[in-house]
């Protein structure tokens, strides 16, 4: 499997969605799956008004969801590509996505939390874009307008413009123009939508919902004993690419070396989330997004190509395995 996404080609490429199906069979197979949500009554007003109408476990909502993860897939492996995690086009950021997000087939469905890792991967490229840039303005305000857009659809996305604020600090972009841009950027889309449901006389009920989605708890996903092997073996693979990001930096360029490092914090800022009530294994999708770039700078840089299909072979199996057994 290395052998073949370690390749920037056209069959790796075709066979990319492939993969994907084969990860989401449990959707097909057992589309009611979709239905057994930690939060399934925590719908944003903006995701009922867009989404509404979609019917979980349907065909439609399996066929939404396989675009919107394709498209992620695609943009992971544009960062993993372009901003110094591989020292060569491949394909095994999208590989390395679709595998850290397929794990807990509960969080498979149609949810909020899929498009917002889409629209979160966007943003990070806006960013990762904009400090390679003079008009660093113009791309915070846009990165943080994508923020803005996915958290009106998954209402626990607000805790991310925190960490926007964060990853501007650490890009050395954190100046008063770009702050201002990225407070217009998070104030517009926010205001748009307001002012629609104002107009509407929905607004107070929207605001109540929206701040419910926020705070409410979520009920947690019982695991098995095979799923902790699953979460520990995971635990461990992206603490060794950590590690290993973290020893590539001091031969990383500059810039480079900052991208490593949201990648990590993005990491661990996703796990203190994991460990409130409001979250449950949903976020593991944005945890799929930086992990992939980093699994895949620790397996492509592998002193042996044996040992890069081995933990690329055994992450597949084991993700198949705890997709049934768990």
């Amino acid at each position: 499997m290395y052998g073949l996404f370690s390749k920037y080609s056209l069959v790796a490429y075709v066979l990319l969605p492939v993969v994907l199906i084969l990860f989401r069979i449990p959707l097909f197979k057992s589309p009611e799956v979709a239905l057994t949500s930690y939060d399934a009554d925590l719908y944003t007003p903006l995701w009922n008004m867009l989404f509404g109408g979609v019917m979980a476990g349907s065909v439609l909502s399996i066929a939404l969801v396989l675009v919107i993860n394709f498209l992620t897939c695609l943009l992971v492996n544009y960062i993993t590509n372009n901003f110094g995690f591989t020292e060569r086009p491949t394909l095994l950021g999208g590989l390395f996505y679709i595998m850290l997000s397929s794990g807990f087939v509960v969080s498979q469905g149609f949810y909020p939390v899929s498009i917002f890792a889409l629209l979160f991967v966007l943003a990070l490229m806006r960013l990762f874009k904009g400090a390679l840039l003079n008009i660093k303005e113009q791309y915070c305000f846009e990165s943080a307008m994508i923020f803005a857009i996915g958290s009106l659809i998954w209402a626990k996305g607000f805790w991310f413009l925190i960490f926007h604020i964060v990853m501007l600090i650490m890009l050395r972009m954190c100046t008063l123009r770009t702050l201002m841009a990225t407070v217009l950027g998070l104030l517009t889309p926010t205001a748009l939508f307001a002012t629609g449901l104002y107009l509407n006389g929905t607004l107070q009920t929207s605001v109540i919902e929206y701040a419910r989605c926020l705070i409410v708890p979520v009920a947690f996903y019982k695991t098995g004993i095979f799923a902790k092997i699953y979460l520990s073996v995971m635990a461990l693979v992206l603490i060794v690419s950590m590690l290993h990001i973290l020893n590539k930096m001091s031969t990383q360029k500059i810039l480079e070396s900052r991208y490593s490092k949201i990648m990590i914090w993005s990491v661990f800022f996703s796990v203190v989330l994991l460990m409130l009530p409001h979250f449950s294994f949903e976020i593991q999708h944005i945890i799929a997004v930086c992990g992939a770039a980093m699994l895949s700078s620790f397996v492509y840089g592998a002193r042996s190509k044996l040992i890069s299909e081995i933990i690329t072979t055994a992450m597949a199996l084991l993700v198949w395995s705890v997709q049934w057994w768990s």
